[in-house]
Order: structure tokens, then sequence, then C-alpha cells
């Protein structure tokens, strides 16, 4: 059973000014754009399918312009829960809700969010059928609420994996870290992925673990992200920094714990899917997270998976992972310990789980899923 989301965080309050007003114009302005966009393309009675927390608004502005139209937008990152919800600006709080339910169908990728966003929707004060999934909208029309946890496409994995370039950057992964075990993160530069505290608990179980010195290395593919955003820059500096402390503090002339690329390397990736021994993904909130998924697919070593219980992936790979707190850098590190230490067949059986898990709705089946429910 995966818990539920934190509470809402407390601190300093949270304010709002002009610079979010002239944020928010700007993002109306773009949902326009693609609502005029979509009305002057498609045919009549065509389907539109919308993605993401970028368009939200645009499914309540295209059926102004296109009735005729049926429309589902699937939103891939979670959907708040009301608490955290409620700290926007009310006007704004109706806005997204409102702009949703424009469409035909309202998509998630697990069941929590879809609730969450039933329950704003609810708090909000309009009418929610849960028996049918369903929410009344301000317009009287009432819109689908339904959830697709989308999985991989296994045989197209396993073929990319086994490309040339692929096996060429095992080799050369196998080459730099020798015959060491592989803890291996492979995320987004961004701060939701939650890098720097998965790199601070690895330094906690580096102190209390010395007896696993020299005998692992972590492997971390961090690629750039949105580097034009000094935010993101920042944390890249941070991340960099953090690791040369630690590679410092804990490394020798012949062994360095930690092996940070941050360059886009998708083939690479995959390698290093393919040889980790234990895979980390601890971010701190997730609309699912396919990195899971297609590390327990692609795996050699009967991979242990350590996943952040506020991943949807965790919905459907709980029960061969071991689930952790994302913000708990203890928790983690005894984790680490406790995964390198799983005996054979207990790894092998719980991968056996994971497989399963990852292999369900792949992105074919997912969009046909869809497509299926908003047909009348």
């Amino acid at each position: 059973m995966v818990p539920p989301a934190p509470s809402a965080p407390t601190g300093t309050p949270i304010t709002f000014g002009t610079e979010l007003r002239a944020h928010w114009d700007a993002y109306r302005r773009v949902n326009d754009t693609f609502a005029a966009a979509c009305a002057q393309a498609a045919a009549p009675g065509a389907t539109v399918l919308l993605q993401d927390y970028h368009l939200t608004l645009t499914a309540r502005r295209l059926r102004k312009l296109r009735p005729d139209l049926r429309s589902a937008h699937c939103t891939m990152t979670p959907w708040a829960d009301w608490p955290h919800f409620a700290a926007l600006p009310d006007d704004i709080q109706h806005e997204l809700v409102n702009g949703l339910l424009g469409a035909d169908l309202v998509c998630f990728l697990v069941p929590r969010w879809a609730e969450a966003f039933m329950s704003c929707c609810e708090q909000l004060g309009l009418r929610t059928d849960p028996a049918h999934q369903a929410v009344r909208g301000p317009d009287g029309r009432w819109s689908q609420v339904r959830s697709f946890p989308v999985g991989v496409d296994a045989a197209s994995l396993h073929s990319r994996a086994a490309s040339p370039d692929v096996t060429g950057h095992q080799k050369q992964l196998r080459a730099l870290t020798g015959d060491a075990r592989l803890v291996v993160r492979v995320d987004r530069m961004e701060p939701s992925k939650n890098i720097v505290r998965g790199l601070t608990a690895y330094a906690r179980f580096l102190e209390q673990h010395p007896e696993q010195h020299g005998s692992l290395v972590h492997y971390v593919l961090a690629y750039a992200s949105r580097s034009e955003l000094a935010a993101y820059r920042d944390l890249a500096a941070h991340v960099d920094q953090l690791t040369g402390a630690i590679n410092q503090r804990f490394g020798t002339n012949r062994w360095q714990p930690i092996v940070l690329e941050t360059r886009n390397n998708f083939p690479r990736a995959l390698a290093a899917m393919t040889l980790a021994d234990v895979m980390v993904v601890n971010p701190v909130r997730d609309g699912m997270n396919l990195v899971a998924k297609e590390a327990a697919v692609l795996s050699r070593h009967n991979l242990a998976l350590i996943l952040s219980q506020h991943t949807g992936a965790a919905d459907d790979l709980a029960d061969g992972s071991t689930l952790v707190d994302p913000l708990d850098i203890q928790q983690l590190a005894d984790t680490i310990a406790q995964s390198l230490a799983l005996p054979p067949a207990e790894r092998a059986e719980r991968l056996k789980r994971l497989r399963k898990g990852a292999h369900a709705l792949p992105p074919h089946q997912w969009l046909r899923k869809i497509l299926t429910t908003l047909t009348p």
C-alpha cells in the first residue's frame, strides 16, 4: 500500500503579487493560442488530445470555439492534494479546475492523482460523482476523470538496449568502474528529482559502512535541464560541488565513490540500467517516473529498486521495490545498505514482480485505452 502524500508544508507563508499575475496572464495567452490553433486545424467532430500542465486552460477555451469537438486532457505530473492546491489564489484555483473540465475526459497517470483532482473539485463546490468517476463543470456538463498508468514497451526497449552504441557504453562503464557493484541514478537535473538528498544519503551510507569502501560506485547520470533558469544552474553547481566533496572525503587514489556525468546520453543511460545492482529513484513527487520501470525491464543484475513512495510508479512497483520517504536521508542510507545485502534469490523474485508492474499498459495500449474511453 502506498502511503498518502505529506501534509501541507509549514514555515514562511506563501505570498503572491504582481509577478504571479503577469506570469498567469502570459499562461492564459499561451493556452488561448493553442486553443485557436486546434480549432483551426481540427476537422468537424474530431478528437483533440491535450497534454500536461502547460495546457490546463486550453480545453475550456477550445470548447467555446469548437463545441463540436471531443477532447481529452492528460496530466503527466501529480495533482496536488487540497491543502497544497488551496495555497493558490482562489481565482486561479477555479480557473485551473474549470479549464480542465472543458475536456470530455480528464486523465491522470495513477488513481491517487485523479482522486486528488476530484477532491479539489468538491472543495471548490463542484458536484462530483465518485461512483462514475465524473465531475460536473460550471457549464453543467459532466467530465469523466480517469487514471491510465502508462508502462514501457519492453520489446522496443530490449531492442534498443541491444544496439552497438549501448553495448559500447556498457564496456566503457565497466572499464570506468571495474568490478565494483553499481548504485545507479538516471535523472534530469531538476529540483523535484531530489538529487542532493540522494547524494547526501549516499555519503551517510559511506560514513556508516566503511567496510563497503572500494567495493561499489555510485554512477549518477544527471543530465542538464532548463539550464536557462538560474535555479537549475545553481542546482547543477551544487550537485557538482557535493560530488567533489564526497569523493574528496571518501575516495582514494584507486577508487572514487561517485562518478557524475551530466550529458544527455540516452544510450549510456540504458547501459547503466542494464548494469545496475541498485537503482535509486527518490523524487520528492513524480507523476509516474518511467526510469524506474525501464530499469526493471533492462536489468541484468537482479536489480534492487529503491523508489520514492511519492512517485506514480510506486502504485505499480511497490510489490518489488523498497519504498522510501524522499525527505528521509537516513532511511535512504539504510535502504542502500539493505538493498546491497539482499540475497540473490530474493533479488530475483523481486525483479520478477517489478517487471510485471513495469509492463502494464505500454504506450500504444495506453493511448488506445484513452481513445476508447473518450469514444461516446
